[in-house]
């Protein structure tokens, strides 16, 4: 920012403070005057905004700012965005089938004789260009959600329809890993009930949040056995528990504190666990929350170079809040509110980080259906 343009910032800030002064001063020491000085909420708001801009500004100068024009091929609703270890995009959509009220009866697809969606629902694109690079998944997947690509290029998925997690190696459009029964949901250590997301550690172990009626997390070993899982269901009695999760939707490991962190849709908060991968005793352990003051969190995602936390936001039940993007450091300060230029996002579903932190993709499943790409100045 130019020295002028900080003159100006400093200055509508004081303005703004002692309007704030005034008003307060005047609600306090004389109440019949309360109506000639009442304190206008959007006044209020803006200072706030300036005041975590000018916070971010001297924390954290890396705001991401929208790349307009970028092109992009039409995508159906996007369940998630995930990047390789060479900056290249991947996308899973969900053609033309869409996920509304009568997709589901209980936990189970309604209309499962539809069969498999008859299009490439994984796609891989140049992250620079949006072209599409390869193009797989016709006649396999339901009801896609989670995508991960892990440090040796293989890609891992959820399907919410088909109660299952792949894997498929990297290079082949034929899963080498299918866990859970297809079509069948359940609890069990061989079942899943609409899983989330996968995160995938450098030594192979894998993580499952499960899902939106398990309301547990699930660690296995690299050939897929099942090693531990916590979790449950809030019981709506007393102060909300550690482990309690409603919808755990998504997740991020962040390898060099040996922590996974999950985003608890509807309690609007992101939970922290050891991941225990130096020491499997403590996988599971809690050790910090962070709540959200923005609404529900949708997803997480982890930057290793800049060592900061990205989340995206859906709008609240009520309209209140608005859908938003946040950066935080590992403490859960916010140090950002960011999101597109000159629109809103509609309804932000899933987001990843490039491998050199300076590109954020969000993947948004409105009605519009839309892949927004972020770059941080950095």
């Amino acid at each position: 920012m130019s020295s002028a343009a900080e003159m100006v910032e400093r200055c509508l800030v004081a303005i703004l403070v002692g309007a704030v002064v005034v008003a307060v001063g005047a609600r306090y020491f004389d109440r019949d005057l309360s109506n000639r000085f009442l304190l206008d909420q959007s006044l209020i708001d803006r200072l706030e905004e300036l005041e975590l801009a000018q916070t971010h500004a001297n924390e954290n100068p890396s705001q991401p700012h929208e790349v307009r024009g970028w092109d992009q091929i039409p995508v159906g609703q996007v369940g998630g965005v995930a990047m390789d270890k060479n900056s290249d995009l991947y996308v899973f959509h969900r053609a033309g089938r869409v996920w509304d009220y009568g997709t589901f009866n209980g936990n189970a697809l309604a209309h499962p004789e539809q069969g498999p969606i008859d299009a490439d629902v994984i796609n891989k694109w140049d992250s620079r260009t949006g072209n599409v690079i390869d193009r797989f998944g016709r006649g396999k997947f339901y009801m896609p959600h989670g995508i991960t690509v892990d440090k040796d290029g293989n890609i891992w998925v959820t399907d919410v329809g088909l109660h299952q997690v792949l894997k498929f190696p990297k290079g082949s459009h034929d899963a080498s890993m299918v866990l859970g029964e297809a079509l069948v949901f359940g609890r069990d250590d061989r079942h899943f009930c609409k899983p989330t997301d996968v995160a995938v550690a450098s030594n192979g172990d894998f993580f499952v949040s499960d899902g939106y009626c398990n309301s547990r997390i699930m660690r296995f070993s690299s050939n897929g056995t099942l090693l531990k899982t916590w979790g449950q269901t809030p019981t709506g009695a007393g102060k909300l528990a550690d482990d309690e999760f409603q919808i755990p939707h998504s997740l991020t490991l962040i390898e060099e504190t040996d922590t996974i962190c999950v985003a608890d849709r509807e309690n609007e908060r992101i939970q922290c666990f050891a991941a225990g991968l130096k020491d499997g005793n403590r996988t599971g352990t809690f050790l910090r929350s962070i709540p959200s003051d923005h609404g529900r969190i949708f997803a997480i995602s982890y930057d290793p170079t800049n060592h900061i936390l990205y989340a995206v936001t859906g709008s609240d039940p009520m309209g209140v809040k608005p859908p938003v993007g946040l950066t935080m450091n590992l403490n859960g300060k916010l140090l950002e509110i960011w999101g597109p230029t000159n629109a809103d996002f509609e309804a932000p579903h899933d987001l990843a980080v490039s491998p050199d932190g300076r590109e954020l993709y969000v993947g948004d499943i409105g009605p519009d259906p839309v892949v927004w790409k972020f770059e941080s100045r950095i």
